[in-house]
């Protein structure tokens, strides 16, 4: 899927809460079409961003492990 299919599928994700039923601040929505929406989206991401994803995920990971480590050096 081309980049701006993104913004394209970000735009239904707009509608769809656009056409929810509003409550206030608040709305009722299709679940299963939200959630379809964000699993397309997440599909569209360049790949480049799905890998730095994970190395930030990893490298908190890693931060985590760090931190126990010291934490137990310490005591």
């Amino acid at each position: 899927m081309p980049q701006n299919g993104v913004y394209d599928l970000l735009k239904l994700l707009e509608i769809a809460v656009d056409d929810g039923w509003s409550l206030g601040n608040r709305a009722i929505v299709n679940k299963r079409e939200i959630e379809d929406l964000i699993d397309r989206i997440y599909a569209a991401l360049p790949v480049e961003v799905q890998e730095a994803r994970l190395f930030l995920k990893r490298k908190e990971e890693l931060q985590n492990e760090a931190q126990q480590k010291a934490s137990k050096i310490l005591q």
